[in-house]
């Protein structure tokens, strides 16, 4: 039984499958989210989605960021950099310690209004647009630590076992990683959860552990809280711009470090024919 229709429960569903289970997927929404933050995805949870042959679908609904900008409030660029549809997003990022987080649509649209109605640029009117939309992506960037991710019968995987913010980027690829992997100990272990489950946080923990914390390193640099630290912002980002200093500055936060066991999914081309 797989409570939560996500992205890691139907990648779980579908490993379990290819390794002989008969999952079952349950899920309390009505329907698919229409919203939401942009997913960064790479690494290890793309070689999964290929492995699913999932990659053409992904290349075709992405979102292909081919410029990050940083500007002041009369539009002058501050800092940026060339990145790979002329749509635009905006991400309106502030710190608010302490601070309840409105549910109602137009608490929220207010909240917007107060902490940025008096700055420049676009501003005022991407805040006049909040009147034609009936819908927000509003939250707080958060991890969650667990001593275990397991008691039991019962297993977590994804958001719901670890999450390391939108400040990582690499949520859903981390969800794919984890289900692929508890599937596959699953399987090895004929069965036998408690063997499982120890296994697959064994192999996972210490990874996603470094991914929380290259998170909360980032969080300084995505919401400064000084005129310096903006400053000092721009100019890492205007940094990026130089071939190959991007890399060698965050290449190791972003890595993935984990090898991934060779396993075997002995229904998985049955179940491709079928």
């Amino acid at each position: 039984m797989i409570s939560g229709a996500g992205v890691a429960g139907p990648t779980l569903a579908y490993w379990l499958k290819a390794a002989g289970f008969q999952p079952t997927l349950v899920e309390r929404a009505p329907a698919l989210r229409s919203g939401g933050y942009a997913i960064d995805f790479w690494g290890l949870g793309y070689d999964i989605a290929e492995r699913m042959g999932l990659i053409g679908q992904i290349n075709t609904a992405g979102y292909h960021v081919r410029q990050l900008r940083i500007v002041d409030d009369a539009g002058g660029q501050r800092a940026g950099f060339t990145l790979h549809d002329n749509r635009t997003l905006f991400l309106f990022v502030f710190s608010a310690p302490g601070a309840c987080l409105p549910a109602i649509l137009d608490q929220q649209k207010a909240m917007l209004r107060d902490v940025y109605g008096r700055d420049g640029w676009e501003c005022p009117h991407i805040l006049d647009e909040l009147d034609r939309i009936g819908e927000l992506y509003f939250d707080r960037v958060s991890q969650v630590k667990m001593q275990n991710w397991s008691r039991g019968r019962v297993a977590l995987i994804g958001d719901a076992a670890f999450c390391v913010s939108l400040l990582a980027g690499q949520g859903s690829a981390l969800a794919m990683i984890s289900a692929y992997v508890l599937a596959a100990e699953l399987a090895a272990a004929h069965g036998q959860y408690e063997l499982a489950f120890g296994r697959y946080e064994r192999l996972l923990r210490g990874y996603i552990a470094a991914r929380q914390r290259a998170a909360q390193r980032f969080a300084g640099a995505f919401a400064p809280k000084t005129r310096f630290g903006l400053s000092f912002r721009d100019l890492v980002v205007k940094a990026f711009a130089i071939p190959g200093l991007a890399r060698l500055a965050i290449g190791a936060d972003i890595a993935d470090s984990v090898q991934l066991p060779e396993y075997s999914w002995p229904s998985l081309n049955q179940w491709a024919i079928a």
